[in-house]
């Protein structure tokens, strides 16, 4: 739906540094944490010859770079893929393996980080206010209740980041600059959740591939002729312009997502015949686009749902 700028090459230097740091600090202490239970070293020294690819890469290096692990390491990417981990469970390398990776790429660490760098900075510095998934709702910071503290003191805000390729899956991912996607709740974690998009076709909100997305009111009749326009009346439909934007509608459920906002729909169309019926002289200086639509057409992508606001406005154009 929305294209994210990638950003300035001034945060991605500060996102490496902060992750380097901590990846150097921490895989020395991880390795001695182990002790002399065996890890697999090959994976964490190929993760650490290829950190800036890791941390700075374009969404279809990162993928490369995790294809190319799944087919070099294929034991450990079965094991972190597992849900139940009881598939594997005496096999100490994987899971000391998977430790050092957490604790070096630790996306809970850096989520933490509220001073300088962090997470929180990272959704500020790309300036978006509409999830790029579905164009629907808002990105807002997260709310969610700490431990052991009572009142105003015990919410605390997290930001909205969705692991394009899930970190479950993808662990040397979890803090990769262009795996990390500000995008609503509903996306993140009801629609989208862990559902590995590699090697599908599906487009990043930072890659090229553009999605475009038609909606339609054209099949919307009044129940009762002449009477007032319904919610229930209005009749919504989605179509992909192509494969890419197809799969996205049907990856992301847009258009069972989208009929719940028919009422927004219902006032566009009641406020087009509120204006059809001003008489000549008063309807030439209200705007019919600014009455109609309620902002203007170029700033649909700043308005949730804006765009499917946008092309019904220009549906029923006179």
């Amino acid at each position: 739906m929305l294209k994210l700028k990638p950003l300035p090459q001034a945060e991605q230097e500060k996102h490496f540094k902060l992750l380097r740091v901590r990846f150097d600090t921490q895989v020395s202490s991880s390795v001695i944490a182990v002790g002399k239970d065996p890890y697999d070293r090959s994976l964490i020294d190929h993760i650490k010859n290829s950190l800036r690819v890791v941390l700075l890469g374009t969404p279809a290096e990162i993928e490369a770079f995790a294809s190319d692990v799944v087919n070099r390491f294929p034991a450990f990417s079965a094991y972190a893929v597992s849900r139940k981990k009881s598939t594997y469970p005496n096999h100490v390398t994987h899971k000391n393996t998977l430790t050092i990776i957490n604790k070096c790429l630790d996306y809970e660490w850096f989520c933490r980080q509220e001073n300088g760098w962090g997470a929180y900075a990272l959704v500020q510095a790309y300036q978006v206010r509409i999830c790029p998934y579905c164009q629907a709702n808002h990105v807002n910071l997260h709310v969610e209740k700490a431990k052991g503290v009572r009142g105003a003191a015990a919410f605390q805000l997290r930001p909205p980041l969705d692991h394009y390729l899930p970190k479950s899956a993808y662990p040397y991912l979890a803090v990769s600059l262009s795996n990390l996607v500000p995008s609503c709740a509903q996306c993140n974690s009801g629609v989208k959740t862990a559902g590995d998009p590699r090697g599908k076709g599906f487009a990043h909100p930072l890659d090229t591939t553009k999605i475009s997305v038609q909606f339609s009111s054209r099949g919307t009749l009044r129940k009762t002729l002449n009477g007032p326009l319904q919610a229930n009346d209005v009749v919504l439909a989605l179509k992909g312009a192509d494969g890419p934007s197809a799969s996205h509608v049907r990856e992301f459920r847009l258009q069972e997502r989208y009929d719940w906002y028919r009422h927004e729909i219902k006032d566009l169309l009641d406020r087009d015949e509120q204006h059809r019926d001003l008489n000549g002289k008063l309807r030439s200086v209200i705007p019919r686009e600014l009455y109609v639509l309620g902002f203007l057409e170029a700033n649909a992508e700043e308005r949730a749902i804006g765009l499917c606001l946008r092309d019904i406005y220009r549906e029923i154009s006179p």
